[in-house]
């Protein structure tokens, strides 16, 4: 009776082996960068084969930096919410309304669309620097002068993050695609210039053949120990 059952046993063990052999797997590599300037410019770039998107990017800034996208609130002279320059991808960003994200330290671009041939994708969101000012009331006039300048240069200085300060910023990535299983990699900025800042992040991807042929495989199985009870 078990004789029977053998050859499929085989053919079975066969085709679990060779699901879990890594052989195909596509590789990603690219970089998120930093690039300065009043308003905050930001891309992400990557490279893979046709099918693998990418589809979520978390930033989470060093603790002495925050988003600043409305006009008010905790944010130094200029401001600037998420804004898409350049790149084939659509963005959408959590926490949902400008409002939300002002002042946060953390937030989540998901991407539809975000494949290779995509280009790169830039876009504007503005980061400032926490800054503690100076109590200019009641100061006789010259050393009121004196204070209003201090708090100037340290206004102006806060709202321009320069390559140190974005330094430490931690970038997290999901990765997908149609028969893709998920690809976290991370990656954290590091200076670059000046004004700028840049990480880079590689991996590999397990091709949509593999999940597959193990699907088949453990479905076969299953099969096969039903026949074998009978």
């Amino acid at each position: 009776m078990m004789r029977g059952h053998f050859r499929p046993l085989k053919t079975i063990v066969f085709m679990l082996g060779l699901a879990l052999v890594p052989a195909s797997a596509a590789p990603i590599t690219g970089s998120v960068g930093y690039l300065g300037g009043a308003l905050g410019t930001w891309s992400i770039q990557f490279a893979s084969i046709p099918g693998v998107e990418l589809q979520q990017v978390s930033i989470t800034l060093p603790s002495t930096s925050y988003f600043d996208t409305v006009s008010g609130g905790p944010g130094l002279l200029l401001w600037q919410d998420f804004q898409k320059i350049s790149g084939g991808a659509a963005a959408s960003v959590t926490p949902g309304t400008a409002a939300g994200r002002d002042g946060a330290t953390a937030l989540t671009i998901g991407f539809t669309g975000f494949n290779s041939s995509a280009g790169t994708f830039a876009f504007l969101l503005d980061v400032d620097q926490q800054v503690t000012l100076q109590n200019c009331s009641g100061l006789p006039l010259g050393q009121a002068i004196a204070c209003g300048i201090a708090n100037t240069a340290a206004t102006t200085a806060g709202s321009v993050t320069t390559g140190t300060e974005i330094a430490g910023t931690m970038i997290g990535l999901t990765f997908g695609g149609a028969g893709y299983e998920p690809l976290y990699l991370s990656t954290t900025l590091g200076r670059t210039g000046e004004l700028t800042a840049a990480g880079q992040f590689a991996g590999e991807i397990p091709e949509p053949a593999t999940y597959a042929m193990m699907g088949s495989a453990l479905v076969a199985l299953a099969v096969w120990r039903r026949r074998a009870r009978q």
